[in-house]
């Protein structure tokens, strides 16, 4: 069944309008307007306390907005707000996106280095600038073995040895871009450096002690479960040969009773 955003919209209203009957009916006739449905109104008839003129409309303003915040009524009608400007979004904003759909590629073998950002889609939240770059070495081209092996060295703790792949983030900078581009002169000047000091580093061992390995799950070799599946055959044979014989002595005690 397709996605009807109008008919969910209606469904919102009546589940809204059910719990609504539920609560007091004062506390929600002042805040709730029948002639605008989709527009709710604050009631400003709110009687100042002593020493207060009638006149300071900022002072009433604040008492106004202290009364109606501390209303669960009133926050259930901000609440659905949300929800029906959602919906409307999805009715009427969404339709419009229709021409701008991509379809999912998968990157190509010849794509070595792969770039990664997360991006927030709401406005209550910050915008993450981090950017992670993933490569394997092997993919480099024109790098030597002697030269991949430098490499290994200088990356240091980002190197995963079980799947040869590099893992190097940036947050220096506010913006993704900048980040990016941050990333693009660490891995040229990885390159560089790999390359100029192949021989002199050609010797140090990579050490990879920083890597937690994970523990394969330990299976039984087939000659055991062999001898387990005989030893349960003849266990079957003893129990049985054992509740045989319990079987003849009660009835051999029930006989002598008798």
């Amino acid at each position: 069944m397709a996605f009807n955003p109008l008919l969910s919209l209606l469904k919102a209203d009546a589940i809204f309008l059910g719990q609504l009957s539920k609560s007091s009916f004062c506390a929600t006739s002042r805040a709730f307007s029948v002639f605008y449905f989709t527009r709710f109104k604050r009631s400003a008839y709110v009687s100042a306390p002593f020493g207060i003129e009638p006149h300071d409309e900022k002072e009433l303003k604040t008492i106004d907005d202290n009364v109606h915040s501390n209303n669960l009524s009133w926050q259930k009608i901000q609440e659905h707000e949300v929800i029906r400007e959602l919906y409307r979004k999805a009715a009427y904003e969404l339709p419009g996106l229709t021409p701008y759909t991509q379809s999912f590629k998968k990157p190509a073998d010849s794509q070595i280095f792969r770039f990664e950002s997360d991006v927030q889609m709401s406005s209550f939240e910050k915008m993450n600038p981090k950017v992670v770059v993933t490569f394997k070495v092997t993919n480099i081209p024109l790098l030597e073995e002697k030269q991949r092996h430098v490499l290994r060295l200088l990356v240091g703790p980002r190197y995963n040895p079980e799947e040869d792949l590099v893992r190097i983030s940036s947050d220096k900078y506010s913006s993704a871009l900048q980040n990016k581009y941050h990333l693009i002169k660490i891995l040229t000047s990885l390159i560089e450096e790999s390359k100029r000091n192949a021989e002199k580093f050609s010797h140090v061992p990579l050490n990879t002690g920083h890597w937690k390995y994970k523990k394969c799950d330990k299976r039984m070799p087939q000659e055991w479960l062999a001898d387990a599946t005989t030893l349960t055959s003849k266990k079957k044979t003893t129990i049985g040969k054992q509740s045989h014989n319990t079987v003849l002595e009660r009835e051999s005690i029930a006989t002598t009773d008798e």
